[in-house]
């Protein structure tokens, strides 16, 4: 019994499981981190969409002085202005900088989720490896104790100890 422990602490089988236990948690702690960036990304992109709602409003309210028509006729013109009255506007540029630092947080967080996500499987497909190993080694020294007839022989008294450390 203390050699297949001795084998299963060489093939770090004890760390593996604690992290297999242990990625769980860490995985729902990231889902609610992202979901809190989440609802500050979608704030900060509503506060900007709102400024340039403010600023398109008042391109398509002003007037030229002279005929008291739209002072900006047409869409390519309107559009033209929008672009040009968003690129100097202090605020707007805070704002959207922002949106976008909080929108890059999010991206950080879900790329950090599916990191623990690929360590968990990589630690599954290893903890398989390491049942495969095992299991290999158990037959192998099964073979070793085995008479042809198939009886035990006298080192296959112990088998008995190995095939409980299998169920580990």
């Amino acid at each position: 019994m203390n050699q297949s422990r001795e084998i299963l602490n060489e093939l770090g089988a004890g760390q593996l499981k604690q992290k297999l236990l242990s990625l769980p948690g860490k995985m729902e702690e990231q889902k609610q981190k992202i979901r809190q960036l989440r609802e500050v990304s979608t704030d900060a992109e509503q506060a900007r969409a709102l400024r340039e709602a403010m600023i398109v409003g008042e391109i398509v309210s002003e007037t030229n002085p002279d005929t008291g028509k739209p002072a900006f006729s047409n869409d390519t013109a309107r559009n033209t202005e929008k672009l040009r009255r968003l690129a100097v506007d202090a605020e707007y540029q805070r704002i959207a900088k922002e949106a976008k630092e909080s929108e890059m947080a999010v991206n950080a967080a879900q790329d950090e989720l599916d990191g623990l996500y690929n360590e968990f499987k990589a630690a599954q497909y290893v903890s398989q490896l390491i049942g495969a190993e095992v299991a290999l080694v158990a037959n192998v020294l099964l073979s070793n104790v085995m008479e042809p007839g198939g009886q035990l022989g006298q080192q296959g008294r112990g088998v008995t100890e190995l095939k409980k450390a299998q169920a580990y």
